[in-house]
């Protein structure tokens, strides 16, 4: 996409000093002031149209660029240079997005933090522990809709307050009218159907403070997708979260407070109205890492918040290794048992009958303890299954 202007070597955002780096001279660029410097040199992957859709070509070695349908920046398989599908990121209305949150963790601080977070997995496939394995997160810009609003509430109240007077409580109760508006600005849902919602969940948030104007200068070196799920998919969602917002204003307001109206009162009784303001388009940093299980060809996701670096991962189960180790525990266990039997012989007795039943309960925890785990697997599997259809 864009090539040093100094000696023609591919270039890179470095997320750890936000610097845009020649991999080859080292030449330095900010991503404001790359705008000019890379302007001779930026080329992105020429379109052409066909009888079955349009087929991109190379800017450097004239290879045709075989993509997904949500794909926006990837790289050419024959190459490696990367390919900027300028009318897939502007959309079918040509606008350009609004806006874009930086990588600010670095491949090698996403690759220790995924290390920390296997370390006690003892049940994860070897092959999922290898460096050569963890080397292949990819740096992802995920397409976003960020929403800001407005809401109104208002809503009428039964308070009640109780003082003591001598021996007895004069309880006395009120209509309370009270209302509030509410500013809202920074609702963020991802834009694309082929990353399950509850994975973004999981990694949220992106607070949108850190997001820039937007400039492809920062995708330099990373993939990205392109959104194909509409703006107006979460107004529902958003317009609800504003209502939960501006009734929690409402909980703190003094004069409720005062009255001690209820908070199941102040729900059931506010008349909010909310709307949507503005919704701009964006991109969310994102490290991610799939593996395909050899035998049953599942998948497993291992996901990084590119700006917090907060994880999650969906890790699958070597029954190998959870079968060894249920045995390992078993065969010391009734050992054990058998020694203490012979140590106590004198006083007490263990029938054989006893240690089987001992060595049994520690055989059925560990197997409700995989069960559970091979279960969640299953569970999150199916779902991010169904989420691709």
């Amino acid at each position: 996409m864009y090539k040093c202007p100094h000696c023609g070597g591919e270039m890179e955002f470095l997320p750890e000093n936000g610097i845009i780096k020649c991999e080859y001279c080292g030449s330095e660029f900010s991503p404001e002031e790359s705008d000019r410097a890379f302007q001779k040199t930026r080329k992105k992957a020429e379109e052409h149209a066909m009888a079955d859709g349009k087929v991109y070509t190379c800017s450097q070695c004239g290879a045709n660029i075989y993509t997904t349908d949500e794909t926006g920046v990837t790289f050419c398989s024959y190459c490696g240079s990367q390919a900027f599908l300028e009318s897939r990121i502007m959309g079918d209305e040509k606008i350009a997005p609004d806006m874009i949150i930086p990588f600010r963790i670095s491949k090698e601080q996403c690759q220790d933090i995924y290390r920390k977070q296997i370390k006690s997995a003892w049940f994860l496939p070897a092959k999922m522990k290898k460096d050569t394995e963890i080397d292949k997160f990819r740096g992802i810009y995920m397409p976003c809709w960020v929403y800001s609003g407005e809401a109104e509430a208002d809503g009428e109240y039964t308070g009640v307050t109780t003082t003591r007077l001598g021996r007895y409580d004069i309880i006395k109760t009120y209509k309370v009218k009270a209302g509030g508006h509410g500013v809202y600005d920074g609702y963020v849902r991802d834009a694309t159907s082929s990353f399950p919602d509850g994975i973004m969940d999981e990694i949220a948030p992106f607070p949108t403070k850190e997001a820039v104007p937007f400039r492809d200068t920062y995708m330099t070196g990373f993939y990205a997708d392109i959104g194909n799920v509409p703006s107006d998919v979460y107004q529902q969602d958003i317009c609800e979260a504003m209502d939960r917002n501006v009734k929690n204003t409402l909980h703190t307001t003094k004069a409720l407070m005062n009255k001690n109206v209820s908070s199941a009162e102040i729900n059931q009784n506010t008349e909010v109205h909310g709307r949507i303001t503005r919704v701009r388009k964006g991109f969310l940093p994102v490290w991610f890492l799939s593996n395909r299980h050899e035998r049953t060809g599942m998948m497993s996701y291992a996901v990084v918040n590119g700006l917090t670096g907060r994880i999650h991962t969906d890790l699958p189960v070597d029954m190998k290794k959870y079968l060894l180790l249920s045995l390992g525990i078993a065969v010391p266990v009734f050992l054990l048992l058998l020694l203490i039997q012979a140590l106590l012989a004198q006083n007490f007795s263990f029938k054989p009958k006893t240690i089987l039943i001992i060595t049994m309960l520690l055989l059925g925890i560990l197997l409700i303890i995989s069960t559970r785990m091979i279960r969640d697997t299953y569970i999150q599997e199916h779902e991010i299954g169904r989420a691709h259809v």
